[in-house]
């Protein structure tokens, strides 16, 4: 783990038990809040929803809480972290943020229309069922409340790295359009394609992950080679205007909930 991870189980409270989840640990390592990817993608997301402390945030799949911590170094939000893993929870960047191991599936009463926004940043990819998942995400949303999604984008950028990392499909926007219009009370507010300036890396990617060895697969395929080739590429990933629909290698969306109960007796 990176410095400043802490290793603290006092911090997490238990609602549901902990399982292991379809993503590599290895990960987490390289996932800090100033690698140029993390970075650009919480630039979009302030981009498409404005963050307000007044309001009551959660991340559901916070893993290492990257994001908590930018919310919090930000714009002062504690943000909720729900999370399976136990390992990324006990190891979770975030001081300030509630820490909870959660399985969204077990649709807890405690947990019920608890939150205004809800962060789900490159985890709906990693489900089989993901139409019954987004629904257990909505559980817990309050009437009115929003949710911030990101998915990985285009399956003709599928490489290694997507089995490594446990992806089990990219998305175009019109496999989000359907899942959302599938689903009752919502309506998709505003979308965008993002990382257009990365799109050459991702497919250089391609072709060096076939030569190398499986338990490197998400280093070479994640890690930034270097403190000035990360500032380079964070540079880089931001020559892009947004919101923009012509294509990228992810897919982020804010999805608003209208003022119906989600019915659990379905999921």
């Amino acid at each position: 783990m990176t410095s400043g991870q802490r290793n603290d189980s006092s911090r997490i409270q238990y609602v549901s038990d902990p399982v292991p989840v379809n993503m590599g640990d290895a990960w987490y390592r390289y996932a800090t809040p100033d690698h140029f990817w993390m970075s650009r993608r919480f630039q979009v997301l302030q981009r498409l929803e404005k963050p307000d402390n007044s309001l009551r945030w959660a991340e559901v799949g916070c893993g290492n809480g990257a994001v908590q911590l930018q919310m919090y170094e930000q714009h002062k939000i504690e943000v909720d972290g729900i999370e399976l893993n136990e390992f990324a929870l006990q190891n979770n960047l975030s001081e300030k943020s509630r820490l909870f191991c959660y399985d969204v599936f077990d649709c807890a009463p405690e947990m019920k229309e608890q939150y205004d926004r809800v962060i789900l940043l490159d985890v709906l990819e990693h489900i089989d069922d993901h139409q019954r998942f987004l629904d257990a995400v909505l559980f817990l949303l309050r009437p009115g409340g929003t949710l911030i999604l990101n998915v990985p984008a285009f399956s003709h950028l599928w490489s290694l790295y997507d089995v490594a990392q446990g992806h089990v499909r990219r998305y175009r926007f019109a496999d989000l359009r359907q899942l959302v219009d599938r689903t009752p009370s919502i309506s998709l507010r505003v979308w965008t394609y993002w990382g257009l300036p990365l799109v050459p890396l991702l497919l250089a990617r391609k072709g060096v992950l076939k030569l190398s060895h499986p338990d490197d697969v998400i280093e070479k395929g994640f890690a930034a080679p270097g403190q000035t080739t990360n500032r380079i590429l964070t540079g880089l990933a931001r020559c892009e205007a947004l919101p923009q629909h012509f294509y990228g290698t992810s897919l982020m969306a804010v999805i608003d909930k209208s003022g119906q109960t989600v019915n659990t007796q379905q999921m």
